[in-house]
Order: C-alpha cells, then structure tokens, then sequence
C-alpha cells in the first residue's frame, strides 16, 4: 500500500547541499561537512560531522511492521531453539520452519494480509532511510572500535564490524542512528554494537542494500532492514528486528527482542514543525503544493498537504500523516488521503535550504505511480526550530497544536502568496511557508 521512495539521479544535487548547508536545526550547530573516509584516530570528528545531520521525531517509521522481530520475504527458517520476543511473520512467501522448537511470543503471519502489509510498510521505510543525504562516509573502515554520536553514516558498498561499536545518544532518548550501506554487512565472531547515555535501541536502523550476516554470538542492536535476506548465525542477541524484503531469514538457536519506539515525545512539550508551499516544474507545465505537518505534544502527528498538478489536472490531498523524520534539514513524511478522490498513500521529501526558498526542494511520490519531485520556482519550506513550553506566542501557531484539526484546513491550505502559519501554503507566490 505504501509507496516507494526513490532518489532520482537529479535529486543528488540537492542532497549534496543538504550536507554542505551551514544552518542549525534543534539547537545542532553547522558547517562544512567532511566526505572523505577518515581514519579511527578521527572518529571524534567524524561523529561531529554526523551530528550536524542528527535525525529527530522518529515516529512510528515501520509502520505495522514495527511488530515484528522477524519478517522474511521468501522463507524464515530457524535451526535450535530461537526465541522471538514480538511478531514472525512471511510475505509474499508462506513457509516458516522451526517453530517449534522455536518459540515466538507474539502473532504467527504466513503469508496472509498482515504480513503483506507489513511489507509494504518496510518498503516504504527502506526507501525513505536510503532517501536520506548522508552525514558521514565510512566506506572502508570497520565499524570495530568507534564510538558514534546520533546520525546518518553511509558505506558505498559493504559495511564490517569486528569487536565493539558504541552508540552515544548523548542523554537523549529519542536519539536516532542510521546506517546506509550499499551492498552487505557482516559481524565477526563475538562482535557487538552496545548503546550508551539513554538511547533506545529500537531508534537504530540498518539499511542494507542486499543481505547481512550477523556472525556467532555476536550482539547487535537496531533494526535491520535488507533488501534480500538476513543470517543470524549461531547464538546471536538480536535487540531490534530482523527484517527482510524479498529473501529468507535464516537463524540458529537465537534471540530477537523487537522494542516498542513508537511515538517518541522529546521532553518539555517540545514540537517539530514543517510548513510550505509553492511551485515545482514538471513535465509539460507546473504543479503547485501547500502543507502543514507537525508533531504535537502528545506525540502526534497533525496536518495537511495538498498537490496539484496543473499540467495534468491531478489533484493530491493528505489528511492524516503516519510517519515523520527530519534529518538536518530534509524532512520525511508518509500520509494517507486521496487522488482525484481515490485512496491512496504517498511519500512526501522536502528540503530547507534557507530563505528565499529559491534552492528548496519538494517531492512526491505516489502509491503506484512515479515519484514527482523539484526545485521550487516560488515559495518556500520551512523547517521550524523545536518549540518548547506552553502558549510561546511567536506566530508559529504552535500555540494551537493541540486543536483536533492540527490547526489547518482539511486540504493543507492553498492561496496564490503560498501561505504559512495555519493555511500550510500553497500557490505561486514568494512568500510561500516563511517565517
């Protein structure tokens, strides 16, 4: 049901300036971002860099496949007595062996509606990790020995650990790291990625870009999110998910514990905010946008966003948002609503590059159909500093985050100036979604 979230090759621009943009986001300073592989004795630096892309508002990413601690897209087998803590489940494929001796705490889905769901829904989320920019290249280096900070680190193609990983989320519960690795990982005999100062291990996620082989008795923590197929070789601690889209998962007398992260509230009724509106090309003329999507402070996610493209006379409305992620300033929502009044889900990137708006982004991708994407040509996106407190009174309308219509129309706004504060934006204006 959810749609992929590709990155076209004309969108690497925009991401290139998303890391050398010098601008602050929740309090995170900024300045040029280092691309280079660094060596151990730069880790301190290199987790600085990856800090300047620290994501935040983690809610609910893997949608209804956040329960699961197993999901295979061909086959799940199990060698010994596994111990699953949450869901196992299969899709499209219907075969689960090993189960028992195998023991599984929660819901048993072969092949049915919910783990097809569930699949969707880690397709959705595979596609919107590897969407975003980088903060960090380790390609090269073991993973063995670092001590990272929150953030977006990327391999070009095979990712390593030998020995200990420590994830510092410096006191911050809602800390989140991200791995994208383009083709395999691997772990060592007795390998483990510990976490540190508060941070949850379910805000870890590992994308990779075909299959993983988590080595014997290795103890590892995140989310794993692969392409093809997942080992979990003999006696290996899982804290996350093993998560596979089209292969098998393979294990041997392991356990995998899949923790709750779902609606992570940053302390102080602190909110996140992204507004805009204005206009992209697009083949064959112009499409014109407006949203407002925020996370309350009950955790929530609230807005509206409506598209419409005039070259085609497609009309997009959101009403409900279901996932939410900023990473430096790109932010990353996935939400339900209609086209031309029919159903569907879509898949929404859109970058703040600074005023005037000019060298901002926006991008849509629809369910089952093609990912519509572009420099604005007026208006402008805005990712808002996290608000704290009550009634803070600065025109943000944060003091209304609360009202059961996300203070906004049901269409996220539209008006030819491109709007902001409760309307969303939407239209050709210059003053679209700014301060």
């Amino acid at each position: 049901m959810h749609t992929l979230m590709r990155t076209p090759a004309r969108a690497q621009e925009y991401l290139a300036a998303v890391l050398l943009s010098c601008l602050t986001l929740l309090g995170v300073g900024c300045s040029k971002q280092n691309h280079m592989a660094t060596s151990p004795s730069t880790d301190r630096a290199l987790s600085q860099n990856a800090d300047r892309a620290k994501p935040s508002a983690n809610l609910s990413l893997l949608g209804t496949a956040s329960s699961f601690a197993v999901l295979g897209g061909s086959t799940v087998t199990s060698t010994g007595l596994s111990v699953l803590t949450g869901d196992l489940g299969v899709s499209p494929g219907t075969a689960i062996t090993g189960f028992g001796p195998g023991v599984v705490t929660g819901t048993i889905h072969a092949g049915d509606p919910v783990a097809a769901q569930a699949q969707s829904d880690l397709t959705t989320a595979y596609n919107g990790l590897a969407g975003l920019p980088c903060g960090t290249t380790l390609t090269g280096q073991d993973l063995g020995g670092k001590t990272l900070t929150p953030g977006v680190y990327c391999f070009a193609s095979s990712a390593q650990l030998t020995g200990t990983l420590t994830l510092d989320a410096q006191g911050k519960p809602d800390a989140v790291f991200i791995f994208q690795i383009g083709s395999t990982l691997t772990t060592a005999t007795n390998s483990a990625v510990v976490m540190i100062n508060g941070g949850r291990d379910c805000n870890v996620f590992w994308q990779v870009g075909s299959s993983a082989t988590i080595g014997t008795g290795t103890k590892f923590t995140g989310n794993i999110i692969a392409l093809a197929s997942i080992t979990l070789t003999t006696g290996v601690t899982l804290s996350g998910r093993a998560l596979a889209r089209t292969g098998a998962v393979t294990m041997d007398t392991d356990v995998v514990s899949a923790g709750n992260c779902t609606q992570v509230v940053p302390p102080g009724n602190c909110r996140v905010r992204v507004t805009g509106g204005g206009r992209i090309d697009v083949p064959g003329g112009s499409a014109s946008f407006g949203f407002d999507v925020r996370q309350t402070s009950d955790g929530r996610i609230r807005g509206g966003l409506q598209f419409e493209n005039r070259a085609t006379g497609t009309i997009l409305r959101i009403q409900k948002f279901t996932s939410f992620m900023i990473v430096g300033r790109t932010a990353t929502f996935v939400g339900s609503g209609t086209m031309n009044g029919l159903p569907g889900t879509f898949t929404v990137m859109v970058t703040d590059l600074g005023e005037s708006g000019r060298n901002d982004r926006f991008s849509i991708a629809i369910s089952g159909g093609p990912t519509i994407e572009g420099r604005l040509r007026s208006g402008n996106v805005q990712i808002h500093e996290k608000k704290c407190g009550h009634g803070d009174g600065d025109g943000n309308g944060d003091d209304d985050d609360d009202d059961e219509d996300g203070g906004h129309g049901d269409d996220g706004g539209h008006g030819d100036d491109g709007g902001h504060g409760d309307q969303g934006g939407h239209g050709d204006g210059e003053h679209g979604g700014h301060k």
